[in-house]
């Protein structure tokens, strides 16, 4: 594997932290320290519940605007030249989510564990050269960071224009889990535009 995809494995170690330590403060609170497994939390019931749309996902919103960005930051200032994102999504946009998979999934309408529909609330995305030409090795990598419990999961995508490895933190069925996009760079704009598109065809519902 090229030299500049070096930051892949650091990235997932410092994620996988962060993860691990929000989870540890977030959820030792009285208020969810007896939250039951959301793997059996369906999207359909949650669509209705005023309490988790408003109160927990207010509490969950602000404890991440307040404790995770300004760590990550520092960490990729090791990476001067690398290319990143790093985003909160838009509570307006959590929403219209819930809502989708809640109506509109056509194979099980609404019959969506909640931890796979809201897996992206925090998410950082790393644009890199030449991924494509070392998908092998990448998956490899995660494979390997896989089996030592620093992801949950992650899998390549290649459709409707999109190529992504997708890659999720969460080390129990009870916490929300968090994404890590791998692009190539050279995807990037037909990455942007398959989302632009995705996002359109979801706000129709």
């Amino acid at each position: 594997m090229i030299e500049s995809l070096g930051v892949i494995p650091d990235t997932i170690d410092k994620i996988s932290i962060l993860h691990f330590q929000f989870c540890n403060e977030f959820y030792s609170r009285p208020e969810y320290i007896n939250l039951r497994s959301l793997k059996g939390i369906y999207v359909s019931k949650i669509n209705k519940s005023d309490y988790f749309k408003h109160d927990f996902l207010a509490a969950y919103y602000s404890f991440l605007e307040n404790n995770i960005e300004d760590e990550l930051l520092e960490f990729f200032l090791k990476y001067p030249n690398l290319k990143y994102q790093e985003r909160i999504k838009l509570r307006d946009t959590t929403f219209k989510k819930i809502n989708y998979y809640a109506s509109y999934k056509k194979e099980r309408i609404g019959q969506i564990p909640l931890y796979k529909c809201l897996n992206d609330i925090f998410g950082v995305r790393l644009i890199l050269p030449r991924v494509n030409e070392n998908i092998g090795a990448i998956t490899r990598l995660l494979n390997d960071k896989k089996n030592n419990s620093k992801l949950k999961w992650f899998y390549h995508r290649d459709k409707d224009g999109y190529k992504s490895f997708q890659c999720y933190f969460q080390q129990d069925n009870k916490v929300l889990p968090w994404e890590l996009q791998i692009w190539d760079i050279e995807d990037e704009y037909n990455n942007i535009k398959a989302h632009i598109e995705h996002e359109a065809d979801r706000n129709k519902i």
